[in-house]
């Protein structure tokens, strides 16, 4: 309790002293007399905000963590199309002369950007041997034969030449019964491994994975020797990929360079970026 000071006792004091004086000995401080509830309802409004501020922490913190993941998925989006980039260009500058197999040094036409969709094949054509004399017909069109699941009068070669064509105008379907009826008529035949790896192709680039996978793993099978060997393999494991399939589309692309040691840049590095995107 304060002491109670008489009147008296500031007569000698000038005015403003003894003011001061009354101010020193008056109430004790203010925060002495601050209610407990008031002090109560400011630190309930304190945890109330900081609750608030902890929600927004955690917003934003999942935002931040959906922006990561979608970017890594662009991320692994654009080596993919770069893959298939190099890929295509490796191909495309490759040796011309290995591109259907049939025509003479010189006047063979690599296949055009684009002919054969995304993911591209190797752009190029090899057959699995060693190749007769060179054939001087030209190209058939695909108006060689009104019914495209037969095969125009000709040799090998030229039967071949036909069903390709169809792939390079982009005739998918057409392309698939020719490729079939060319396997079934040639089933040992010298180009009988490239048609079965391209007849995969029909199927792969009209996005039809299931039927392109068992026409790789067909040709990887019956034609492990052929020159679209590793071709076959590394579709297989894009296919199986495309299926969710990881597992097996990771032992598809492992198995690729130790098979086929031979194999080009373009495709080792294909499939070592997906073996990357796919963490196999």
């Amino acid at each position: 309790m304060s002491a109670i000071v008489p009147p008296f006792a500031f007569r000698g004091l000038a005015g403003g002293t003894a003011l001061m004086v009354a101010v020193l000995l008056g109430s004790p401080p203010s925060q002495a007399q601050v209610p407990a509830s008031a002090t109560q309802e400011t630190v309930t409004r304190l945890q109330v905000r900081v609750g608030e501020l902890e929600r927004l922490v955690q917003d934003l913190t999942g935002r931040v963590e959906e922006a990561l993941y979608q970017n890594r998925q662009l991320q692994d989006k654009l080596k993919s199309n770069v893959g298939d980039i190099e890929y295509r260009l490796d191909a495309l500058e490759g040796n011309p002369t290995r591109d259907t197999g049939t025509a003479a040094p010189g006047k063979t036409t690599p296949a055009k950007p684009g002919a054969v969709a995304s993911p591209p094949a190797t752009g190029v054509l090899t057959p699995p041997g060693k190749q007769g004399p060179a054939s001087s017909t030209s190209l058939p069109t695909a108006s060689a034969t009104p019914n495209a699941g037969t095969l125009p009068d000709g040799s090998e070669n030229d039967q071949y030449n036909y069903a390709f064509s169809l792939l390079r105008n982009s005739d998918y379907p057409s392309a698939e019964q020719a490729l079939k009826a060319f396997i079934q008529k040639y089933p040992k035949g010298k180009l009988t491994g490239n048609a079965q790896y391209w007849l995969g192709e029909t199927y792969y680039v009209r996005g039809d994975f299931e039927q392109a996978a068992v026409a790789f793993m067909s040709g990887y099978q019956n034609f492990p020797d052929s020159s679209k060997g590793p071709d076959n393999l590394l579709k297989l494991g894009l296919a199986l990929a495309n299926l969710n399939k990881t597992r097996e589309a990771c032992a598809a692309f492992g198995r690729l360079e130790g098979q086929y040691p031979k194999a080009t840049d373009a495709i080792k590095r294909r499939a070592q970026s997906e073996i990357g995107r796919l963490g196999c």
